[in-house]
């Protein structure tokens, strides 16, 4: 689903048995864990076949899996490109750099409803450009590119985790 708000896809998550994952949870499955992956399929540069991207497709509602070649270490499609997905967390550029990193089964909450939330993966709107040359200090698709705020519009969706 593309559009949704935070709390949406917060409640729908919960409703199905889920939650949304936390910042580290989605880095921690796009990166295929202790592969350290630079992109979900690997390290090698996005392409066409990898990902839904600007130049790739330009379609927020290309069907999931569109871009086998793309996939994640454990079958995971689209965690680059295709959307931005909402985290449980409240978006912080420092956290990392504050210990978030460092910390274990944790996401960085906040009590004000109003506060930006982190958003994982890239979207469908992100130019090649963009790709070519750091974005800040990350480039857009890779598995640690993140950003927020309380955008919901179509480049914007989810995904649920669940503990096994």
């Amino acid at each position: 689903m593309n559009g949704v708000s935070w709390f949406l896809a917060f409640a729908f998550c919960a409703w199905d048995g889920g939650h949304l994952p936390t910042e580290l949870e989605w880095e921690y499955a796009a990166a295929g864990g202790d592969e350290n992956r630079a992109y979900p399929w690997g390290n090698a540069y996005p392409d066409a076949t990898r990902a839904n991207y600007y130049e790739s497709a330009v379609d927020p509602t290309m069907r999931v899996g569109s871009f086998p070649l793309g996939a994640a270490r454990w079958g995971q499609y689209d965690m680059a490109g295709s959307m931005w997905e909402w985290t449980m967390d409240v978006f912080d550029e420092s956290w990392y750099a504050n210990g978030g990193a460092s910390c274990s089964d944790c996401a960085y909450l906040s009590s004000w409803a109003g506060a930006n939330r982190a958003k994982r993966g890239g979207s469908w709107a992100i130019p090649a450009s963009f790709m070519k040359y750091a974005y800040g200090d990350v480039q857009p698709l890779r598995t640690a590119n993140r950003s927020g705020d309380n955008w919901s519009g179509s480049e914007v969706g989810f995904r649920c985790a669940r503990s096994l």
